[in-house]
């Protein structure tokens, strides 16, 4: 077993620039789509997106082992894709026949058979990119960002020609999408292709298969989290509030792209990197987290206009939002510290009493609780306050006010726990210096004010956004470049490549 040589920068703004792009290639895609759906199609597509995790959630069982053992020197890529390819027949086997009364209790009803059926031929779309994804990350991080590179614009342009060409609607947005994932894979395989030179490790398979109560237990969090959508969903029997709440998400994905960053940070830990890689990892993504969070929300009416100029009303909860985006990005590099340095399965005669005192088994609980948590609050939400599917600006506030809520407990856990562990210090300096930056930023685009406007044109909208992206950006940057002496030093490094 030998470790792998994890470049934890490089990987992190290979991954990040990568998803930077997408951001744009993806709005691009979700505006073109969304202008040709209706507001209940555009939340429909949330709950479809969701039905179908749960048909693929049993893929991280084995990539959860997958990542592990590659990102400590193992070619264990024939062992994960023959566990995940018998997980996928079991999955197209048993979606067409679940699925549909699910579907129809949302309260859909047209072309179900086509939906259903695109959607069976995404399942192995999604476990082959999914496998392909761990592996990558144990093994070489950095092809998670070239592929994406690929992804994006794949989609792209097959939405262009099945949503606006051929006028295919929902279905072709689904379509499109699947394309997209086959080539992302198919381009994983071939960077990866190394990583299969050895055998099929039956002794592996058997001991992962065993211990695939681990995983699976660890994957109940994804489980309760994803149960948001379907929740709301039903108790309202309505997608209009789903489809605010998309919209939302869409806006903030470039905020949460920033977890890109510290994309290295787990592979790093895994091969022995320590407390020193951790605080990079966190100035690094806050760098960037920060003067999004800031900029979307003083952009938040001109980027939902985007997507739809009914959408702005909800441009309150975008801040809130935006907030515990950058809470979750860090609560989810803490957390990974914990799981990282845990190495219980490694060592030999270890007993199922010591797997449940690991932390492998310790983080999952943590999340399980406070899941439970959160759902009952928006259950007792929607049930107690009266709250109608007519207001869905109100809906939307109070759900990412209690996601909010959710990860900022999570946060202050898990970086006491890995505090403790690491001997940890928050890089308290560098933050203020972000903030102060991002703070300034946004005072600037508040009082020029083009994007707390709603427009109704999508031209009108794109150049205002882009206005402020640019002027953000500009003041951000030199302001950070002027105070900070590591941007400084990191700008530099950048130049000098390419120089």
């Amino acid at each position: 077993m030998n470790g792998r040589r994890i470049r934890l920068r490089y990987v992190g703004l290979v991954n990040f620039i990568s998803n930077l792009i997408s951001v744009f290639t993806g709005m691009m895609f979700i505006t073109m789509t969304s202008r040709r759906l209706s507001e209940s199609e555009f939340g429909l597509w949330s709950f479809l997106g969701v039905l179908l995790q749960y048909f693929i959630i049993p893929s991280s069982i084995t990539n959860y082992w997958l990542t592990r053992y590659t990102g400590r020197g193992f070619k264990v890529g024939r062992t994960g894709f023959f566990l995940n390819s018998l997980l996928m027949l079991i999955a197209v086997l048993l979606f067409p026949i679940i699925s549909p009364n699910i579907v129809l209790s949302s309260g859909f009803k047209d072309n179900l058979p086509l939906i259903i059926s695109i959607l069976t031929i995404q399942i192995p779309a999604e476990y082959f990119s999914n496998t392909l994804t761990a592996l990558a990350q144990g093994a070489a991080p950095q092809y998670i960002g070239y592929g994406q590179l690929i992804l994006e614009p794949t989609k792209l342009i097959a939405g262009y020609f099945l949503v606006v060409v051929k006028n295919y609607g929902l279905p072709g947005a689904l379509l499109s999408h699947i394309i997209a994932r086959y080539m992302y894979a198919l381009f994983l395989a071939l960077s990866l292709r190394g990583e299969f030179s050895e055998k099929f490790r039956r002794d592996l398979s058997v001991k992962w298969v065993k211990l695939g109560w681990l995983p699976a237990y660890s994957l109940i969090p994804s489980f309760l989290n994803n149960l948001d959508i379907m929740l709301v969903t039903l108790l309202l029997q309505s997608t209009v509030p789903v489809g605010h709440f998309k919209a939302i998400n869409t806006v903030i994905a470039v905020v949460l792209y920033s977890r890109f960053l510290a994309s290295a940070l787990y592979p790093k830990l895994l091969s022995g990197g320590g407390a020193k890689d951790v605080n990079d990892a966190v100035s690094f993504m806050l760098m960037f987290a920060f003067p999004m969070a800031f900029g979307a929300t003083a952009m938040s009416k001109s980027f939902l206009s985007l997507l739809r100029s009914s959408y702005t009303v909800s441009s309150d909860a975008l801040a809130i939002a935006a907030l515990q985006a950058v809470t979750l990005c860090l609560s989810n590099i803490y957390s990974s510290c914990l799981i990282a340095t845990e190495r219980v399965e490694l060592k030999d005669n270890i007993t199922f009493y010591d797997y449940l005192k690991s932390r492998l088994f310790y983080v999952p609980s943590i999340r399980i609780l406070f899941r439970l948590v959160y759902l009952i609050g928006i259950f007792l939400m929607l049930h107690f306050m009266g709250l109608s599917s007519e207001d869905p600006s109100l809906i939307v506030f109070l759900w990412f006010s209690l996601k909010f809520f959710l990860n900022f407990s999570f946060l202050l856990k898990f970086y006491f726990d890995a505090k403790s562990l690491l001997n940890l210090s928050f890089p308290w300096r560098q933050i203020v210096k972000y903030a102060f930056s991002s703070s300034i930023m946004f005072i600037v685009l508040y009082l020029w004010g083009g994007g707390l406007k709603s427009y109704v044109k999508f031209y009108d909208a794109l150049l205002v956004s882009l206005k402020g992206v640019l002027l953000g950006s500009i003041i951000y940057f030199a302001l950070t470049y002027i105070i900070d002496v590591e941007f400084r030093k990191f700008i530099k490094s950048i130049l000098s490549r390419f120089i």
